[in-house]
């Protein structure tokens, strides 16, 4: 009966997953929306509870295996996000870095909701998947490395929560971390009886947690036809999209530790439509506030240079930037990083010009931000 009920939980969890991927694929999108393709590398260690065999001189390090993953993500909001994963092992006999007392294949699937900050990700999810084919490590009368299965089946089904954090050290290159909780009885594994053979542990059972740890490229993707859509309605009307244009706006300092170092008005018989911020080249350089990217390149007199329309008929401009990190059409968010500091453009040194600007008509930032 046990069995039978696991098999049809397997097959529900199966189907549930598969589902909630067509579900990524199928939601109709928004202005809210973008996608998140990646793929990666991850260290997973599986915690036994094993009974040594005394008889077999070698000892056994923690059971590390390699994965390789990929990921597909849909964002539902700014932050909100939903995922279909899938993993493969592909390193898993004895090496320097990875083994233990056993061997198997492994391929697993899950389904994910997360939050995602500039840096700073969480999520929860569900995982299913398979082990097979999996063999006992030991020794030979001869010394030799050997391997046999183990009595009573070499599957095993992976069901387990999930949960994890996401870290972005640069904009393409992700740190991963994640922990699994096995939500079905726990299986005794045993070494099928061999002469001329000593298994490395007499018998293990895997404990209901295992982690991992990965490296992974990821990168976003908008759809360029509706980024050039969403900036020519933007171009046009001089407003975002309705479905973006609710709430107030609030402005924070586009750099850390900075001051003005040249106010707004007339400076040297000529409008200064901003104010010039001290910063060193590579400064980073941020969003003021939430909006979407409608100039991202270079343009005469403000060299490589950004600007963001925000909610309620405000924009800004970041110039004279060392370099461009976000693309047109993109969405940011207040603190997100948008270029570096620099002294592209017509400029005497390395600074940062700011602007603010409201239907159209340039504004003292300082009455919006404190610098």
């Amino acid at each position: 009966m046990n069995i039978y009920r696991y098999e049809n939980f397997h097959q529900f969890a199966v189907f549930g997953i598969g589902m909630v991927l067509m579900t990524i694929l199928m939601i109709p999108e928004s202005e809210a929306q973008d996608w998140r393709y990646s793929a990666g590398y991850t260290i997973q260690n599986y915690s036994l509870l094993y009974e040594e065999n005394s008889a077999n001189p070698e000892g056994f390090r923690s059971t590390q295996k390699g994965a390789f993953e990929i990921e597909l993500e849909r964002y539902l909001l700014y932050r909100l996000y939903i995922s279909g994963k899938a993993d493969y092992l592909v390193n898993n006999q004895e090496t320097i870095l990875f083994g233990g007392p056993i061997d198997f294949k492994q391929l697993g699937v899950s389904a994910n909701l997360g939050m995602q900050w500039n840096s700073l990700g969480v999520y929860a999810g569900f995982r299913v998947g398979q082990m097979w084919d999996m063999q006992f490590r030991g020794i030979t009368a001869e010394g030799e490395n050997a391997w046999v299965e183990p009595s009573g089946g070499r599957d095993r089904m992976i069901t387990a929560l999930t949960g994890g954090i996401k870290y972005y050290p640069m904009r393409y290159l992700r740190l991963d971390a994640a922990i699994h909780k096995q939500i079905l009885d726990p299986k005794v594994f045993r070494p099928t009886p061999a002469d001329n053979f000593t298994p490395q542990v007499n018998g293990f059972e895997f404990k209901p947690y295992s982690v991992q740890v990965g490296v992974t490229v990821s990168i976003p993707f908008n759809s360029s036809n509706r980024s050039r859509e969403r900036v020519r309605h933007i171009n046009e009307t001089g407003q975002l999209p309705t479905a973006l244009n609710f709430g107030l706006t609030r402005f924070s300092s586009p750099l850390d530790n900075t001051r003005v170092t040249s106010g707004f008005g007339q400076r040297n018989a000529r409008p200064h439509q901003g104010v010039d911020l001290h910063a060193g080249r590579g400064d980073e350089v941020y969003a003021s506030a939430s909006g979407v990217v409608i100039t991202a390149g270079t343009q005469r007199g403000f060299g490589n240079m950004v600007e963001i329309m925000h909610r309620n008929g405000y924009s800004t401009i970041y110039a004279h930037l060392d370099r461009v990190r976000v693309s047109e059409g993109e969405k940011v968010q207040r603190g997100h990083r948008v270029g570096d500091a620099g002294d592209s453009g017509q400029v005497t040194g390395v600074h940062l010009h700011f602007e603010i600007h409201r239907d159209g008509e340039p504004v003292n930032p300082t009455q919006f931000v404190r610098f």
